[in-house]
């Protein structure tokens, strides 16, 4: 599948993400707001968050994973991120937003410029998410986009529960 390197929503830019993008993630991530429990808070240190945003560089040349860092129009400000990683029969969707702009839609928003694009790119089959059964906000997030739960609960080694979601994009 071939992704178009940028694409717009109504207030944002979305671009492949760059290694500098690394200091506002680390930022986000350690934030005391920031979910423990999500894997991202392991990168708490700016090494390990260059480090990682490093690879994902490297994995979009690969085709291997997507990285888009979403950006404000007017003020090219990072915000946040949205990860796709192809699977043998789906897309795997990821995304975060800086805890200091929870609550103003960018999730929504940045998923479903994703979705367009997506769309506008001639992908047809399924979109899948899974979220901690706690993060109430991502599953509202994904309920706005039309995704439906395809799977109440898994038990993580950690012992905490997931839930899945899908969203199946056909032919127009």
């Amino acid at each position: 599948m071939n992704f178009a390197t940028s694409f717009n929503s109504l207030r944002f830019v979305l671009s492949p993400i760059k290694k500098e993008d690394s200091i506002v993630l680390f930022e986000a991530v350690t934030s005391e707001s920031f979910p423990v429990q999500l894997p991202l808070a392991k990168l708490n240190t700016l090494d390990l968050a260059n480090t990682w945003c490093t690879e994902k560089v490297e994995e979009w040349a690969s085709n291997a994973c997507y990285v888009w860092s979403c950006r404000q129009n007017v003020t090219s400000n990072l915000l946040g991120q949205i990860t796709l990683v192809p699977q043998k029969d789906y897309l795997m969707l990821a995304y975060w937003v800086h805890p200091s702009h929870w609550g103003k839609g960018i999730a929504t928003e940045m998923c479903r410029a994703l979705i367009q694009h997506l769309s506008q790119s001639g992908y047809q089959g399924k979109i899948w998410a899974g979220v901690h059964n706690w993060n109430t906000k991502s599953e509202s997030v994904l309920a706005k986009l039309g995704f439906e739960l395809t799977n109440k609960s898994n038990e993580e080694e950690n012992g905490e529960s997931t839930r899945e979601y899908s969203l199946l994009l056909a032919a127009c």
